[in-house]
């Protein structure tokens, strides 16, 4: 009647469930908000998830409270340690990795940038594994006018003027396909003109859709310094994509300096690639590509100055321009 239940009782259901066609699981206990040391003696376990025996001797992961996730597999169990509720008994279990590629957002922005300045464009972003769970959550918790609302609010950061022109969201109760967010904007004078040359940031490349990592890391990166490790809960990342159809009788002169940075768990790669017209075409195309990676769900207060390097170069990156120039007539 209440539609809830707590996780011990649903791991023994599908636990139950499994064995009665011949699948051999067994219940694992593991620690959510905090790390498990082997070394240490530990009677006390947060919460309850399926461990199902594999072929090869492992161990499948599943956690049968997870009701707005796709995918089977329990991501944010990665590197944690497992106790398992075996009739022989046995020490703890480390689950293997969950790469944060798996765990990633995914967002593409294709923009056509005009001859007077406005750039109109659409923004897809999905994800996979936790990212793409914690969208899903959030769609089926809000109203769609709100996420409506916030996108709006999204895209008016962009730039003073800018509209919303379409909103669309998938069906997130579906678990068949990944939740998916699209958005159309329009910006009118957004470019800068200083003859001949023409200024303007690639609007991915301001960070502003990705709002979902941006909030989470931008919380929990706050602090200048700390002295003890910064518990994520999980892996996390994100790819940008962005094309920006250039107009007519400009090339791109330059852009903003490519970042690589890679320091321990913690990747942030940022690139430009320009593609001149080629035969029949008029118009050239500027891509923009970032990457940003944060492998492990803990930080130690190394590996978190090497997040804050990370965060910094993004910014200083989101702050440069593309210059395009006139080509002579």
């Amino acid at each position: 009647e209440k539609e809830y239940g707590v996780c011990r009782d649903k791991s023994v259901l599908m636990i139950t469930m499994l064995r009665e066609i011949g699948v051999p699981a067994w219940d694992a206990v593991i620690n959510v908000s905090r790390r498990t040391d082997p070394e240490i003696p530990n009677v006390f376990f947060e919460h309850v998830i399926v461990a199902i025996e594999e072929g090869d001797g492992g161990y499948f992961y599943i956690d049968p409270t997870q009701e707005t996730s796709r995918e089977l597999k329990c991501h944010y169990a990665g590197d944690r340690w497992v106790l398992h509720a075996t009739e022989e008994g046995m020490g703890l279990v480390k689950v293997p990795h969950s790469p944060a590629i798996e765990n990633a957002g995914r967002i593409t922005d294709l923009s056509i940038l005009e001859r007077d300045g406005s750039i109109a464009g659409t923004v897809i972003l999905t994800g996979d594994g936790m990212y793409e769970e914690i969208v899903r959550t959030i769609a089926r918790n809000a109203k769609e006018e709100q996420i409506r609302e916030m996108w709006e609010g999204i895209v008016q950061d962009l730039y003073p003027g800018a509209e919303l022109t379409s909103f669309e969201i998938s069906d997130y109760e579906s678990l068949e396909e990944p939740v998916t967010v699209q958005v159309g904007y329009d910006v009118e004078d957004y470019a800068l003109e200083a003859d001949p040359y023409v200024l303007f940031r690639v609007p991915a490349a301001t960070g502003n859709f990705d709002f979902l990592s941006g909030a989470i890391i931008g919380n929990l990166a706050a602090l200048p310094e700390r002295q003890h490790p910064l518990m994520l809960g999980t892996t996390l990342g994100m790819r940008e994509t962005a094309e920006v159809a250039v107009p007519a009788g400009y090339v791109v002169e330059s852009t903003p300096d490519e970042v690589r940075y890679e320091d321990g768990p913690i990747t942030l790669s940022i690139e430009y690639d320009y593609r001149a017209p080629g035969p029949g075409e008029t118009t050239g195309l500027l891509s923009y590509q970032r990457d940003f990676l944060i492998d492990s769900f803990e930080l130690s207060p190394e590996e978190y100055s090497a997040l804050r390097e990370a965060i910094r170069l993004a910014e200083r990156s989101t702050g440069g321009e593309v210059i395009l120039k006139k080509e002579a007539e």
